[in-house]
């Protein structure tokens, strides 16, 4: 994890995790491969919601080894 305020104003967080299973996206939806699924997969959509209130901006990127989410967000 990387957080830092910049210079101009901006707060950014960047968050790298390894994974191993398949990302599976339904209706720009992130779906949990848990097993229990009442209990997981309400992160992202509560990300997104911050980001939004605060006007941010949210990336996410995968590849075959990680999962990246990169938050930046105004002062």
């Amino acid at each position: 994890m990387k957080c830092r305020y910049t210079e101009n104003g901006y707060f950014s967080l960047e968050l790298i995790n390894s994974k191993i299973n398949e990302i599976v996206v339904q209706k720009n939806q992130y779906i949990s491969d848990k097993e229990d699924k009442s209990a997981h997969g309400i992160g992202i959509s509560s990300i997104r919601d911050i980001v939004e209130k605060y006007e941010g901006t949210l990336d996410i990127s995968y590849d075959d080894t990680s999962f990246k989410v990169v938050i930046l967000i105004g002062g």
